[in-house]
């Protein structure tokens, strides 16, 4: 998504940039959270929430490596039972998969495809980053007919 194709969606943008004063996405940023009516901590608290679904925390487990906010214990042996799981790849999909529009869902379906798409390109640097000899391959897939956008990762 470019520039001009990004800031058609947000809101008043348009209008703060073509004020007399210099505006970029950080002060559209910096106003809008000013201008938020409602529990500041609650702001804080989801801008927090929301980092962490862009720049997570892995752990691992068995030598394998899963979202920390998500990992359970119990869905791990419980997949790891299922004999439908073929192998450790297929496990580490089903241990960290998310379900995008499931968190934003009332975001138009394209934009959250867009923001899918960063949020994968991110998780796969992090990866490379946190476990440098070690491969890793994100997975992203969208349906709009079942209204399904999924991000996941394995090891290779």
């Amino acid at each position: 998504m470019d520039r001009a194709e990004l800031t058609k969606h947000l809101t008043n943008f348009e209008k703060w940039e073509n004020s007399d004063h210099e505006f970029d996405i950080y002060d559209y940023i910096s106003a809008t959270l000013q201008n938020l009516t409602g529990n500041v901590e609650e702001v804080n608290s989801i801008i927090i929430a929301i980092s962490e679904l862009f720049y997570p925390r892995f752990i691992e487990h068995n030598g394998s490596i899963f979202l920390n906010e998500i990992f359970s214990e119990n869905k791990y042996h419980e997949l790891k039972n299922n004999t439908n799981i073929k192998d450790t790849a297929e496990l580490e999909t089903w241990m960290n998969i998310i379900n995008l529009d499931g968190i934003f869902q009332d975001m138009d379906f394209a934009l959250c495809c867009e923001l899918g798409k960063k949020i994968s390109m991110i998780w796969g640097q992090k990866l490379s980053l946190e476990y440098p000899n070690r491969k890793f391959k994100v997975d992203y897939s969208d349906d709009i007919d079942v209204n399904d956008i999924l991000i996941s990762f394995h090891e290779l």
